[in-house]
């Protein structure tokens, strides 16, 4: 299974996204570049029972495929300092989004 990713600059996101970030009170995500990692999930792990948008209730071998990258990530940017992550899963895909600044 492939994982996809992408690295979004905050001067490029798309405005709805940026609206919805931009509301989240609790954390300071203006300004933020984003980080997207898109991974699919094949037919049995998408029927897994419980499977929901909290990252703990994913397929084991999504998070080891997220957590990969996620690695991979910060050993190429280890002037990035993370200010946020979400995640959920949309079309049979688990979705992780780091928002991140260079320090």
């Amino acid at each position: 299974m492939t994982v996809t990713t992408s690295d979004t600059p905050h001067t490029r996101l798309d405005p709805d996204f940026k609206q919805q970030r931009d509301s989240v009170t609790t954390l300071d995500l203006a300004g933020c570049n984003v980080m997207y990692i898109h991974k699919r999930m094949n037919e049995f792990e998408a029927k897994t029972p419980g499977v929901s948008h909290q990252m703990e209730m994913w397929p084991e071998t999504v998070l080891v495929d997220m957590r990969r990258e996620i690695d991979a990530w910060t050993k190429r940017n280890p002037t990035a300092v993370v200010k946020g992550f979400t995640c959920g899963v949309s079309d049979g895909a688990c979705n992780v989004a780091l928002h991140w600044r260079p320090r």
